[in-house]
């Protein structure tokens, strides 16, 4: 299970957990007043929950994708309106 500590007095300790995490303990959350605001975590563990987030994320798109390509040829609109809006998405990044 997880260590808990406010933040008051895990700023005095961050080193030692640090050091406790990156030699494979379990996270840290950290929390104020308003409840649990960050984990600290070992780098490696980010990386492997970042890439899995990512690939979640792009199976949503591919999903996604699938359900827009079936909709245009269910009620035949002219595909060149999907890639305008598509195009159109990707200049408001």
């Amino acid at each position: 299970m997880a260590k808990v500590l406010g933040v008051d007095k895990a700023r005095p300790a961050l080193g030692a957990l640090v050091d406790e995490v990156v030699a494979g303990g379990e996270p840290v959350v950290i929390t104020k007043r308003e409840g649990r605001v960050a984990v600290l975590v070992s780098y490696e563990e980010y990386t492997a929950l970042k890439a899995l987030a990512e690939g979640k994320a792009k199976a949503r798109l591919h999903h996604a994708l699938r359900e827009i390509r079936r909709a245009v040829r269910k009620y035949r609109l002219p595909v060149h309106l999907v890639d305008e809006a598509l195009h159109a998405t990707r200049g408001l990044r």
